[in-house]
């Protein structure tokens, strides 16, 4: 019964420990996301791009200019995409009164009913007071629109182009982390982590060219879709389809609710308003439900309840950065845990009485517990 107690002692020691240690680590990566954000964009992009390095490098490519030729190609995509989007989404910005003027006359019934209750909260209110408040209004001095936009502007550039000179090292340079002269004096130990941390690096590789693979096929579908039911600028649909998608759960629900604003406006009858957003929720049904488990499931299986709360977690740490780099987070940590921590059968809590210095005891004392006496 003692070593029972010393074990559940032991582990919940350890992940209380655990907990702390995690929670100091996000709290820092929060404080320091001006700096964190680059850096997991960084690794996240040189993820997708490894995979036709790899292969260029096969075909007897130095890897240094196989790097900068895949890079180069990823640049000129972003840019091409960039500027065939453009126009559209300018124009969409400025349809946006047009937009809230049509919602707010399908949804007039409701803006009444809340109008009417505000009306009287605010009768009740004045009727209420017991007299009026003869201080002096403190104003506070804001900062102009155009300050604020230039300053947003001037950071975002400057993460956006250390992103990508780290992307493009992280891919030119094959070296490891870690040196193997250091895990070699580890003993077995050692080369075991330097084999676990390669097998990491291929399968995050692997994982991040099959879901940009899956994202990119979505956009075109989603394009071809809007195309065929009349929808002006489909490429815009296709771009805005793929890139959100890569956040699960809440970017296709943000598709879905901008295509079918964008058809309330273009269309007249309620049939042809719901056919683009009935289209694109089936394409996201059918990627979601048969295509990503069919592609991914071979290399990662993850738990929906998983997904979501890092979702919000990195969105919360990280701001929409957070929310892309979520998934891919989730899968580094788990592979992690299955490479380096679970191995040779372990159980997590095996690994955590490790971690205290304590070493596990046979199973069937702690389940079966003493040998009752014979009667």
């Amino acid at each position: 019964m003692g070593e029972q107690l010393t074990l559940e002692h032991a582990i919940t020691r350890n992940a209380l420990l655990g907990i702390l240690v995690a929670c100091a680590a996000l709290t820092l990566m929060a404080v320091a996301a001006p700096v964190t954000t680059p850096i997991l964009m960084a690794a996240f992009i040189a993820a997708v791009l490894r995979n036709p390095v790899r292969v260029l490098v096969r075909w007897h490519l130095p890897r240094p200019l196989a790097a900068l030729i895949v890079f180069l190609g990823f640049l000129s995509a972003v840019g091409i995409l960039a500027v065939l989007v453009y126009d559209p989404a300018v124009r969409w910005v400025g349809e946006a009164p047009k937009v809230i003027s049509k919602i707010e006359q399908s949804l007039s019934p409701i803006k009444d009913t809340i109008e009417e209750a505000q009306d009287t909260a605010e009768k009740l209110e004045k009727a209420t007071e017991l007299g009026a408040d003869n201080a002096a209004p403190v104003r506070v001095k804001q900062t102009s629109l155009l300050q604020r936009v230039f300053d947003t502007s001037r950071v975002f550039l400057a993460q956006v182009a250390v992103t990508l000179v780290l992307a493009l090292f992280m891919v030119a340079f094959s070296a490891p982390l870690i040196p193997p002269s250091l895990t070699d004096r580890f003993g077995p130990r050692g080369q075991r982590v330097r084999a676990s941390l390669d097998e990491i690096e291929w399968q995050m590789s692997r994982y991040m060219s099959a879901l940009a693979a899956v994202n990119v096929a979505v956009g075109i579908l989603t394009a071809a879709a809007m195309y065929a039911l009349g929808m002006p600028t489909p490429i815009l649909w296709g771009v805005l389809a793929a890139v959100l998608g890569l956040i699960p759960y809440i970017g296709p629900l943000i598709v879905a609710v901008v295509i079918g604003c964008a058809a309330m406006v273009t269309f007249d009858t309620w049939t042809a308003m719901l056919m683009p957003v009935l289209a694109y929720v089936i394409i996201n049904l059918i990627e979601s439900e048969l295509v990503t488990p069919m592609v991914l499931g071979k290399v990662l299986t993850l738990h929906p309840v998983a997904i979501f709360i890092f979702v919000l977690l990195w969105s919360w740490i990280l701001g929409l950065a957070g929310a892309f780099l979520a998934v891919p987070i989730l899968v580094a940590i788990v592979i992690t845990a299955r490479n380096l921590l679970l191995e040779d059968g372990q159980t997590l809590s095996e690994v955590m009485l490790r971690a205290g210095g304590l070493r596990p005891v046979d199973r069937s004392l702690v389940v079966a517990g003493p040998t009752p006496p014979a009667k």
